[in-house]
């Protein structure tokens, strides 16, 4: 078939850690749908922020996926600045 822009969308998923934690999120795209594509991002995050997962996942939340199909994106990031901060993790769904 034809690959069309307008049969995709984004699901989002999101997690807060305090200083020196982590967070961990999966944007998981609906029944009968594939994830083509995705990130994990943090919020205004500073300098010292890392991702440390930012991968597709599979039904059973595989990681890496091996020889299955995408069905969502998978973020995990610590925190390492002040306060709390929010990992944005999206799934581009098809």
């Amino acid at each position: 078939g034809v690959f069309n822009a307008s049969d995709t969308h984004l699901v989002r998923a999101s997690d807060t850690a305090s200083t020196g934690n982590l967070a961990t999120a999966i944007a998981s795209c609906p029944s009968g749908e594939v994830a083509i594509g995705g990130g994990a991002a943090w919020a205004f995050g500073g300098d010292t922020d890392t991702i440390v997962v930012d991968t597709p996942v599979t039904a059973s939340n595989a990681i890496p996926p091996t020889g299955g199909t995408a069905v969502g994106w998978e973020g995990t990031g610590k925190h390492n600045g002040a306060g709390t901060a929010t990992l944005y993790v999206i799934a581009i769904c098809a």
